[in-house]
């Protein structure tokens, strides 16, 4: 199973079917939040649906083809995060998230997303990474912001969420510009 240390209080691991309950309740507590930002809220009615969701998850990870991993904070799921829209040439993928709205203002996702940096910039080999969001969304902008993403544009009308469709704001990082900002940092020591 995968599992992505993170920090002693935090990892990122591969849900398995048994997760399907827990991850459900999540999501059911906090239904009315996340459905005004992510597509695929309304669609999920039961824990049937997250373990089928699961399961899809699993084999695109048993495939190279991507993952969405929990995100568990002190032992505890907090939100999950993944890697998706895998292209092999030039080595590409795209970061989403979500967390539970009572964990939201922690840094936890930042920390999430700076730790799994390193596993797509290096053992999964990827040239780029990139992360996209609504343009209104100011948390979920300050994760790409903050780890020093390049904004680079808003797409227009590209995501339907509900009777609407939404923008979405684009952020990039080459391999060249992650490595430099952490040796950057290397240098410069901690804050």
């Amino acid at each position: 199973m995968f599992v992505l240390p993170l920090a002693p209080d935090l990892r990122l691991r591969l849900p398995a079917r048994r997760d399907a309950e827990r991850l459900y309740a999540m999501i059911d507590a906090d239904r009315e939040h996340l459905r005004a930002r992510l597509g695929w809220v309304d669609g999920t009615r039961g824990p049937e649906d997250v373990r089928a969701f699961l399961e899809g998850s699993l084999a695109r990870f048993a495939s190279g083809r991507g993952f969405d991993a929990l995100l568990e904070a002190d032992g505890a799921p907090v939100g999950m995060v993944g890697v998706h829209d895998v292209q092999p040439s030039p080595a590409r993928a795209a970061i989403g998230y979500w967390i539970a709205r009572a964990r939201q203002g922690e840094g936890l996702v930042t920390r999430a997303v700076a730790g799994l940096l390193p596993h797509l910039f290096g053992a999964m080999g990827f040239e780029r990474v990139e992360i996209r969001c609504a343009p209104t969304n100011a948390r979920s902008r300050a994760v790409p912001q903050r780890l020093g993403f390049t904004h680079e544009g808003t797409l227009r009308h590209v995501e339907r969420i509900g009777d609407r469709d939404h923008d979405q704001a684009v952020y990039g990082l080459l391999r060249d510009e992650w490595r430099a900002g952490r040796d950057r940092g290397a240098e410069e020591g901690p804050p």
